[in-house]
């Protein structure tokens, strides 16, 4: 299972540009969220057989989702992945 961060969580983003003064360009100037922009949690398996079911979690992780994850989505994944 993976937290994914939909804007920067650092806050911070690089830019090259020459040295020396210069004027502001469009280049350098990035949009900002208030409160990060929000997050998306996906769960995903990978068998030695080969990249199993990824599915996307919108709910409230609790002990009866991850059983219902793990019935959807890992049981169906080891059955093809062992023949």
């Amino acid at each position: 299972m993976t937290k994914l961060l939909l804007v920067n969580a650092h806050g911070r983003t690089w830019y090259w540009r020459e040295p020396g003064p210069q004027p502001l360009c469009t280049q350098a100037v990035k949009p900002s969220k208030k409160l990060g922009g929000g997050s998306i949690l996906l769960w995903g398996c990978m068998p030695a057989a080969g990249v199993g079911n990824l599915c996307g979690i919108f709910v409230t992780m609790t002990g009866s989702v991850y059983t219902e994850i793990l019935e959807r989505h890992m049981l169906p994944t080891t059955a093809w992945a062992d023949h």
